[in-house]
């Protein structure tokens, strides 16, 4: 399951946590029809989705 979280961009590294994901093991960023992404670089063009995992996707309410 994924939820929402907080990212702090240290040097090239962004370090995400949420206080519901003790060990965190994956990031999706943008990854959701409803995300409101809000990572952009230094000359304010935003990151584009991804993910650090490479896991199946699985529909929970497969589209009728």
């Amino acid at each position: 399951m994924f939820v929402p979280a907080e990212a702090v961009v240290e040097g090239r590294t962004v370090l995400v946590s949420s206080p519901r994901v003790p060990r965190p093991v994956a990031v999706r960023f943008g990854w959701s029809s409803v995300a409101q992404p809000n990572l952009v670089n230094a000359a304010g063009l935003p990151a584009a989705p991804f993910r650090t995992d490479d896991w199946p996707s699985v529909l929970l309410d497969p589209p009728p």
